[in-house]
């Protein structure tokens, strides 16, 4: 009887120790696998940041009223971020239409980016040629006579630096469209101020007496 029970608890036992051993070996596999999950989370951001997508974040602008824009060339420049560069976009109108976008990029160091040769990395594709990206902007922006065209996939921050200097381009056309209207509509007040002169004086000489001309 007591071999019995002696052999019960060395069995007990031993499958104590095996269940110790298996909880142990499956906890530390859980812990291997969140870092692997974990390290292939950050290889994916790391990737995004690369890509110029991840960090960059859309220009806050005030819409521009009305389309009524003085004819002319204007360039605007976007908001110069340190170590990231800046855009700087030049545009012709005509009758209140953009006939003409032409797009340069910089770097840093101030520095003009060859769009023939600059790449802009692409997350699990192919790299995008500066080139390819200013053609299509300044084609939509002619063609939609706006700065608000549509972004690029890849070239999320380049895109944005565009709509930021293409808005600042035609914010000053609106401006010099406004002081225009306000030159004339003070010459014109200047004239009739002029013509009520005249005609004021006039009535004084036919309301004097003869005899004091």
């Amino acid at each position: 009887m007591k071999m019995k029970i002696k052999r019960s608890f060395i069995i007990l036992l031993t499958g104590c120790l095996l269940f110790m051993i298996y909880g142990c070996s499956a906890a530390q596999e859980d812990v291997e696998i969140a870092d692997i999950a974990e390290e292939e989370i950050t290889v994916a951001d790391e990737g995004q940041s690369r890509g110029g997508t991840e960090e960059a974040s859309p220009p806050v602008m005030e819409p521009i009223e009305a389309q009524e824009y003085q004819d002319g060339v204007y360039t605007g420049v976007s908001k110069k971020v340190e170590g990231k560069g800046y855009s700087e976009v030049t545009i012709e109108i005509v009758d209140n239409n953009i006939i003409k976008a032409s797009i340069v990029e910089y770097h840093g160091d101030n520095k003009a980016k060859d769009p023939d040769t600059y790449k802009i990395p692409i997350q699990d594709g192919e790299d995008i040629l500066l080139r390819e990206v200013f053609i299509t902007l300044e084609s939509n922006i002619v063609e939609k006579n706006t700065y608000d065209v549509d972004i690029i996939t890849g070239a999320t921050e380049s895109c944005y630096k565009v709509i930021q200097a293409t808005y600042s381009a035609l914010q000053e056309a609106h401006k010099k469209e406004n002081e225009k209207g306000i030159n004339e509509e003070k010459g014109i007040n200047e004239e009739k101020g002029i013509i009520e002169e005249n005609e004021k004086d006039i009535e004084d000489i036919l309301e004097s007496d003869p005899c004091d001309l």
